[in-house]
């Protein structure tokens, strides 16, 4: 395999008489850190709609952070060992990655920004069906027998 450099962003890699183009590997991002992953994201969002809502990834992420602290009104912290909060953030920081790749590669049909919301949307919230009304604590059998608590 033979390795020659063009530039800090790319390298031509030439094995069994082909070559190919590589591009830098994205930088690393703590998941446990949702400021982290939001910066990312963020990033990738704007670079495929420029013109873009500027406040819809802090909102979103802010909705979802909401969800999993317990802050979200009624309902209790996700408690949920595998789907937890790392677990969204590293979906959705893995999905931003993907989708700018793909938007950099100019793949068609393109995306539209309403579908990239609401994919961002999905991936941030889709375990949400964990959370637990706070009823739920006082009731053992709650998930048993229903999943709504009479007020």
């Amino acid at each position: 395999m033979v390795i020659a450099r063009f530039s800090f962003e790319q390298k031509c890699v030439h094995f069994r008489g082909r070559a190919a183009i590589l591009r830098k590997m994205a930088p690393p991002v703590v998941t446990r850190d949702p400021t982290s992953v939001e910066v990312e994201v963020q990033a990738a969002y704007l670079a495929m709609f420029p013109h873009g809502d500027r406040l819809f990834v802090p909102q979103v992420f802010g909705w979802a952070i909401d969800c999993f602290t317990g802050s979200y009104r009624d309902y209790q912290a996700v408690d949920a060992r595998y789907h937890d909060f790392e677990h969204t953030l590293q979906g959705t920081l893995c999905m931003a990655r993907l989708l700018r790749g793909r938007y950099q590669a100019g793949v068609h049909p393109e995306l539209s920004q309403r579908i990239v919301q609401l994919g961002f949307l999905a991936i941030l919230l889709h375990d949400t069906g964990y959370l637990k009304p706070n009823c739920w604590a006082t009731r053992a059998l709650a998930p048993a027998t229903s999943t709504r608590c009479k007020t």
